[in-house]
C-alpha cells in the first residue's frame, strides 16, 4: 500500500526518513538486514533466517550471524528472493510522534511483525462499524 504523505511531518523524507536511516546503519533495526538487497527468507533447522546471496545466513530475530554452510531449507525449492525496502515505523504506531527513539528503520517482515496487533484492532474495529451500518440498513426494511 502506498503511503500517504500528508499524513506525515513535512520533513519526514527530506530529513527525518535520511536520518533514521543513517542512525541505525541503513539496515533493519531488528533483523539486521540491509537496505536495498536481496535475500531469501526461510528456515533453517527450526530458526527463521534471511540469507544474503553470498550465502551467509543470519537469525531474523535479531540480524546474528549463523554461517553458511547450508543446513536445512532456507532456499527452499522456489528459491523466493526478497528485495528489502526499509521504511521508517512509528514503534508506538503514531505518526505525529516524530521523536527519534520511536522511529526505527524496519524491512518489511519486521515492520508488519511490529503493526500486526494494531492492523488486526483496526480491521476488528472497521468489521464492527460495516455491521453495525448493515443492522442498521435492515431494520428499515
Amino acid at each position: 500500500m502506498p503511503c500517504d504523505y500528508k499524513k506525515y511531518h513535512p520533513e519526514w523524507k527530506t530529513r527525518i526518513r535520511p536520518e533514521i536511516l543513517e542512525r541505525d546503519g541503513h539496515c533493519c533495526k531488528f533483523c539486521k538486514v540491509p537496505n536495498k538487497t536481496w535475500v531469501c527468507r526461510g528456515k533453517w533447522g527450526d530458526v527463521e533466517v534471511w540469507q544474503n546471496d553470498d550465502g551467509q545466513i543470519f537469525s531474523a530475530k535479531d540480524g546474528s550471524p549463523l554461517g553458511d554452510s547450508y543446513v536445512g531449507d532456507v532456499w527452499d525449492k522456489r528459491r523466493i528472493l526478497t528485495k528489502i525496502v526499509l521504511t521508517i515505523a512509528h514503534l508506538d504506531h503514531d505518526k505525529t510522534n516524530n521523536d527519534y527513539e520511536n522511529l526505527a528503520a524496519l524491512c518489511q517482515k519486521c515492520h508488519l511483525g511490529i503493526d500486526l496487533k494494531h492492523h488486526m484492532k483496526n480491521a476488528r474495529e472497521t468489521r464492527t462499524k460495516k455491521k453495525g451500518l448493515q443492522d442498521l440498513f435492515n431494520n428499515e426494511q
